[in-house]
């Protein structure tokens, strides 16, 4: 098998190569085929860039509305429902879940509703007013967490 090259990475806005210290590659567990797709494993020098890039951006964000934000999330939704077959298709070859209904019918739904729910809980705000509990002396607001939060 030939495989594709490595996929690149979307860091600092654009698209580009890794500064990759290795690969990995998907496994359709059906088959237990290698996927003909490359994954780069990035080095710590664009882990780093990342880290900063993501900071900045949490500074931004913190200035945006929240119009803006939710209108972000209703369009990030309408393009998966777009993509609703490749998605479907790509996930099942690295998943071996069913298409049907598992990643058509409840994976999909159930994303782009959580995006159309904080969409709409973004641009109606009532998440972060202040709450009171004078019987249990509670004071207590949601509010953005003032940075960039890394999932590793």
């Amino acid at each position: 098998m030939h495989l594709r090259k490595s996929q690149p990475i979307l860091l600092a806005g654009e698209w580009r190569p890794a500064n990759a210290i290795g690969t990995i590659h998907a496994v359709n567990p059906m088959t237990k085929e290698v996927i003909d797709i490359e994954y780069p494993i990035s080095s710590m020098k664009d882990i780093e860039v990342a880290l900063g890039e993501a900071s900045k951006a949490s500074e931004q964000l913190l200035r945006i509305h929240p119009d803006q934000i939710g209108d972000f999330l209703e369009c990030y939704a309408e393009l998966i429902e777009k993509r609703r077959i490749e998605l479907v298709e790509m996930a099942f070859e690295e998943t071996a879940l069913p298409k049907e209904p598992r990643l058509k019918d409840i994976e999909i739904p159930r994303t782009t509703d959580q995006l159309r729910q904080a969409a709409a809980a973004a641009k109606e705000g009532s998440w972060k007013i202040p709450t009171i509990d004078t019987k249990m002396n509670i004071r207590s607001i949601f509010a953005p967490l003032g940075g960039a939060v890394v999932v590793f």
